[in-house]
């Protein structure tokens, strides 16, 4: 079901994580991805996850301005027989 996966589930440094990123808003793909990220370690409940927090902050900002929709699995009409996301806006 997901397109993209972050590798994101122990703790590393945050620029791992936005690299691993850098291909989910480019250009040349016609459709949008599903991305899986962790909620911190899978090791321990409420283990650190200031790296993913990061690579957030510095991607989300930046897929809104390159007009990506961000949408809920249950919200995306385009997810019935699919593993794609709704496109990114025009």
């Amino acid at each position: 079901m997901w397109s993209k996966i972050c590798w994101d589930w122990k703790p590393q440094p945050p620029q791992r994580l936005i690299e691993r990123l850098s291909s989910v808003a480019r250009p040349d793909r016609s459709h949008g991805d599903i991305v899986v990220m962790h909620d911190g370690d899978h090791r321990a409940l409420g283990a650190d996850r200031l790296h993913v927090v990061a690579a957030l902050e510095h991607w989300l900002p930046r897929w809104r301005d390159a007009g990506m929709e961000f949408v809920t699995m249950e919200s995306s009409s385009v997810i019935e027989n699919s593993n794609m996301l709704r496109s990114p806006r025009a």
